[in-house]
């Protein structure tokens, strides 16, 4: 009988760690952000995509995602944890440029940050939405739409970041231009 209890307290144990937020590897990064990427951008194949430059996103020493540039010009952020979605946004038009980073982005990118941080450190489990979402884009068949990998929404509004003059030109002057 104590023989029976040992067994189940040990396999109560590595299931527990199996559902458990668990860290993503560089080279499983690698594959979703190439996933995402031919998943909506139309016409391009697996071998015609590279990865220009991968810039973490670390908090105590923690990489909590990753902004991937592409060669194509375009970028996917990925996260580095199973607990969050795995690709967090991207940008099919330009590059991402980690030292001139538009104030309402980079709020997004803080947010990102402190979210998956405190996911992890309270071990949060990943809900079976984002576990079915992190399996879809592991395996190995292709996306053949966008509804498999997320629900699709349009964007909420067309915004180019850093607009300059004409779209501001109604806002109140500060010291001789428009906020």
């Amino acid at each position: 009988m104590m023989k029976k209890i040992t067994y189940f307290f040990i396999a109560l144990l590595f299931f527990n760690q199996s559902i458990v937020a668990e860290k993503v590897n560089i080279n499983t990064i690698k594959k979703i952000a190439i996933k995402a990427f031919i998943q909506n951008y139309a016409g391009i194949e697996k071998n015609e995509i590279v990865i220009e430059k991968m810039i973490p996103y670390i908090k105590e020493n923690d990489t909590l995602f990753y902004v991937v540039n592409l060669k194509q010009n375009g970028f996917v952020i990925i996260s580095a944890d199973n607990v969050a979605p795995p690709v967090l946004g991207y940008c099919l038009k330009n590059k991402f440029d980690s030292i001139n980073i538009p104030s309402g982005f980079n709020y997004l990118l803080t947010k990102y940050k402190n979210s998956i941080y405190t996911l992890r450190k309270e071990n949060t489990e990943p809900s079976l939405e984002i576990k079915s979402k992190w399996e879809q884009l592991l395996g190995d068949k292709t996306l053949e739409t966008k509804s498999m990998l997320n629900t699709v929404i349009g964007p909420l509004c067309n915004t180019t970041w850093a607009q300059g003059y004409s779209y501001n030109m109604y806002c109140p002057e500060d010291n001789g231009s428009h906020v």
